[in-house]
């Protein structure tokens, strides 16, 4: 759990720095500064719960007065590895796992103005001639979990 504290600092800490050059008001720092401690409350460990977490996560990120690519970099720094924690230490389920995921491509679709014809695959392809730097959160969990199985 110490780990996961200094590398989510650390996160946070450039994130913070990162857009704190780019926002000159006050009111959107502090909005900033509460958004970011919202982000670092504890998560539960039951799926339904974990949906719920992420979808006030999301709407927090939404919430904040700032560009879409800078809300996209506070869920890539800030909520997906919040959220990949508990889901690849606890008993979840794929489906909200993929509900989950659904949620979060709705937002980026809502936040980088595309359009919700274009695919999920073609957001999280790194072969692709526009490559976002997304994760599939489905793929990381399958992942995360298939190297917990072969390190038992």
């Amino acid at each position: 759990m110490i780990i996961l504290r200094i590398s989510l600092s650390k996160c946070i800490f450039y994130v913070s720095n990162y857009l704190n050059k780019r926002v000159s008001s006050v009111t959107q720092s502090t909005k900033l500064s509460h958004l970011i401690l919202s982000l670092l409350s504890p998560f539960p460990l039951q799926g339904s719960e974990a949906l719920e977490k992420a979808s006030v996560g999301l709407q927090a990120i939404d919430k904040c007065d700032l560009p879409g690519k800078y809300k996209l970099l506070c869920l890539q720094c800030m909520l997906i590895p919040k959220l990949l924690w508990p889901l690849l230490e606890y008993e979840i389920s794929t489906s909200t796992v993929e509900s989950i995921e659904a949620k979060i491509n709705r937002f980026i679709r809502k936040w980088l103005g595309i359009r919700p014809c274009l695919t999920d695959v073609a957001m999280c392809c790194l072969k692709a001639k526009l490559r976002l730097s997304l994760k599939s959160i489905v793929e990381e969990y399958k992942c995360g979990k298939a190297r917990l199985t072969t390190m038992l």
